[in-house]
């Protein structure tokens, strides 16, 4: 078997709620509940915040800030981690503009639904964070126009949720068309430049496109060394992706000098123990993977996991794809058990998180019914292969790395359990779906699977 190796986004989104998450807003009851929220009071800011929407309702005078004075209470809910509370909030506030004709406060709004959503993206809450995300583009093109710097980064934070949802097709539109924005206004928006360059690199990574990847981080690492300095923590993320790009290419002397200066300014930067270092611990496991390394990548992976765990929480994306990768590491070495273990938990955390209509719940099935073929539970597999197979391909987005994969995993377990007659048009299916996509990337290209 041939098994796809997750890697992370370059960055998490640890979104820290500031008062610059607050949309300014001048009903009563503001200036104290923003004191109270400031201070740590948040069930003081919650009650004033409260006080404020009633008095607005009743006053019936100016209901024109409702919708913010809704966003402020979501965001006190978000530091409780009352993240279904928020939600209801975020809700009755996104309907509240739409129903409105615009006002001064719209862009501030704007700014907190973008903030606030990524928010619940590092939550791992995509259906949420989408809705707020879409809301904040919104606004922002209706007020402010399709070509601003503010909807550029509106497009930027669509694309990193939809890589993380594994809809690399969509991010790669959105990401292209805040480049367009960006290039425009370079000189003044260089950092904003270098995020947007950083995000069209990863999709062209994930997909297998490694020389206009390459190119992308190059240019991004440049902006970033030349604006911040060689130690910034984005400058560790790029180089992060740089290495990812390397390893997927069998250049691992470059990989690996890429990545021992990342995990350097990433440590510096968010010390030894951090989500941050988690991903970059998953990264060094899969060039350790890919190389063969296995007792290495089981190290650094298991450390990954820990670390991820504990700072994320049980049930996040991220540990998901590290669960998914040691599993991997697990499966090419034969142990069959542990990695069963590991894809049935990496594939309950999708579930939790995105469903189980998508991408990368369709290749976590894949994953498990490769290693139910080696078990030789022929019967248990069968389904998983079906069903991965049915997400794929009715997918508006083709991932042809996790088709082809699934379709000859499929065809092996038909040869298998002796239905060759079945097997071989779904092994031809395979081969062309090879075909394109190996036309598509070039055939000197090396895919981002673990021979």
């Amino acid at each position: 078997m041939k098994s796809i190796l997750h890697v992370c986004a370059i960055a998490i989104f640890v979104t820290l709620i500031s008062r610059s998450g607050f949309a300014q807003v001048s009903p009563p009851g503001k200036t104290a509940a923003l004191q109270a929220y400031e201070q740590g009071h948040y069930e003081d800011a919650e009650k004033l915040y409260l006080r404020a929407i009633d008095e607005t309702n009743e006053s019936k005078a100016d209901t024109s800030n409702m919708a913010v004075l809704l966003n402020n209470l979501a965001v006190v809910y978000v530091a409780e981690n009352r993240w279904a509370d928020a939600s209801s909030a975020l809700g009755q506030a996104m309907e509240l503009w739409k129903q409105k004709t615009s006002t001064a406060n719209d862009l501030a709004l704007a700014a907190s639904f973008n903030k606030l959503g990524k928010a619940y993206q590092s939550q791992s809450k995509y259906a949420d964070a989408e809705r707020l995300l879409r809301t904040a583009l919104g606004i922002r093109e209706q007020i402010v126009g399709p070509t601003n710097s503010a909807t550029a980064t509106s497009l930027d934070s669509l694309a990193s949720l939809f890589v993380d949802e594994g809809k690399y097709a969509e991010a790669q539109t959105f990401w292209r068309r805040a480049l367009t924005i960006r290039e425009k206004q370079s000189g003044a928006h260089d950092l904003e430049l270098a995020t947007t360059l950083n995000g069209l690199a990863s999709t062209y990574r994930y997909q297998g496109q490694y020389s206009e990847s390459t190119a992308l981080y190059q240019r991004a690492l440049g902006i970033l060394e030349r604006t911040l300095g060689e130690e910034y923590s984005e400058v560790g993320f790029t180089l992060q992706g740089l290495a990812g790009v390397y390893a997927s290419e069998g250049r691992f002397k470059q990989a690996e000098t890429s990545l021992q200066r990342a995990q350097i300014i990433i440590k510096n930067s968010f010390g030894p123990e951090s989500s941050e270092m988690a991903l970059a611990l998953n990264e060094c496991g899969t060039l350790y993977a890919r190389e063969r390394k296995y007792a290495n990548a089981e190290k650094s992976l298991q450390r990954a996991s820990s670390m991820a765990e504990k700072m994320l929480g049980p049930n996040h994306l991220y540990l998901a794809r590290i669960f998914g990768n040691l599993g991997v590491v697990y499966f090419n070495q034969g142990k069959y058990v542990q990695s069963r273990q590991l894809f049935e938990r990496s594939l309950q955390i999708v579930e939790i998180t995105l469903g189980s209509d998508n991408l990368r719940f369709a290749q976590s099935l894949n994953h498990l019914a490769s290693v139910y073929e080696q078990l030789g539970s022929y019967a248990a597999a069968e389904p998983l292969c079906e069903r991965s197979l049915a997400i794929l391909e009715k997918s508006s987005t083709r991932d042809y790395p996790a088709l082809i994969e699934a379709l000859h995993n499929y065809a092996f377990l038909l040869s298998k359990t002796g239905r060759k007659a079945e097997a071989e048009p779904i092994a031809t299916r395979a081969m062309v779906y090879e075909a394109k996509y190996k036309e598509m990337i070039g055939e000197n290209r090396t895919d981002s699977r673990l021979p």
